[in-house]
């Protein structure tokens, strides 16, 4: 459900509230020249974006584009291992660090990448499993999760900049997006977002320290609920799959024991807890 809250500064005031800090801002980006201002200014964003990445919020998942498409545009192929067709295709693709076959540029949006999805391909051999024909996805990934990593690399100007390897060509990506339209946020990340928030801002604007506690336990309470609430509302994972379905699907890829998915990150709180 749509959140009521639109606005970072309403946020932000929000989070003042919770933890009686005695003030309200007009601005955060830029600062309204207020302490409670500049505070907000430097911790917004850093809080909420950890926020995000500590759980697979279903508010903020996003895919990228599939082959051809142009809303949500596909990965940037940026590198190609030699012999790859895309390195045959482009002699100009330079290949990306061993032994990964494939580099895309992270979307600038990407808080957290999660997991990876074939591309749907036709196939004449492929059992129709409707009207549409036969589609399937590769076969040499079969029931088995699909390796990437995140890195930095350079461009050809010596820019730094975010990448993907992997081994699987024409890969979309499942991620965790920075969504700042604040209305699509649901009411769940939100109030563990606001929380989260206002522990850190308590400190540095003389917050009661029994109300940062209590706003801390509300963090940790949502942040619980999405890590466990993830796998219902989200994709369904198998930890088998019988050999007829297999067969069925053409070796379709099926995410199995949960290892396709990268795991959340850890929340910081002030004082050094993580959780």
């Amino acid at each position: 459900m749509a959140s009521t809250v639109t606005s970072p500064v309403q946020l932000c005031n929000l989070a003042l509230l919770q933890v009686a800090a005695r003030a309200q801002v007009q601005s955060i980006n830029p600062s309204d020249g207020t302490p409670a201002g500049d505070v907000c200014t430097q911790l917004y964003q850093p809080t909420v974006d950890a926020f995000a990445r500590s759980a697979h919020w279903n508010c903020l998942r996003f895919q990228s584009g599939s082959l051809g498409s142009t809303q949500p545009p596909p990965l940037q192929l940026l590198k190609a291992a030699q012999g790859t067709a895309e390195a045959i295709a482009n002699p100009a693709l330079t290949p990306p660090p061993q032994p990964w076959l494939y580099e895309y540029a992270l979307p600038p949006d990407c808080l957290k990448a999660r997991f990876l999805v074939p591309q749907l391909t036709p196939s004449a051999s492929s059992p129709p499993l409707t009207s549409a024909g036969g589609l399937m996805l590769p076969k040499r990934w079969g029931n088995t999760a699909i390796p990437f990593t995140v890195a930095v690399d350079v461009d050809a100007q010596g820019d730094e900049l975010q990448v993907l390897l992997t081994d699987l060509c024409n890969a979309q990506l499942v991620y965790t997006r920075r969504l700042t339209n604040i209305g699509l946020w649901d009411s769940q990340f939100l109030m563990g977002a606001k929380s989260a928030l206002a522990v850190w801002l308590a400190p540095g604007l003389n917050g009661s320290v029994t109300m940062a506690n209590a706003a801390m336990g509300i963090a940790k309470a949502m942040l619980d609920a999405a890590r466990m609430s993830d796998g219902n509302e989200g994709p369904q994972v198998q930890d088998h799959q019988p050999d007829w379905i297999s067969v069925r699907d053409g070796g379709s890829y099926r995410p199995a024991g949960g290892t396709f998915t990268a795991p959340w990150d850890s929340f910081g709180f002030p004082g050094g807890l993580t959780y």
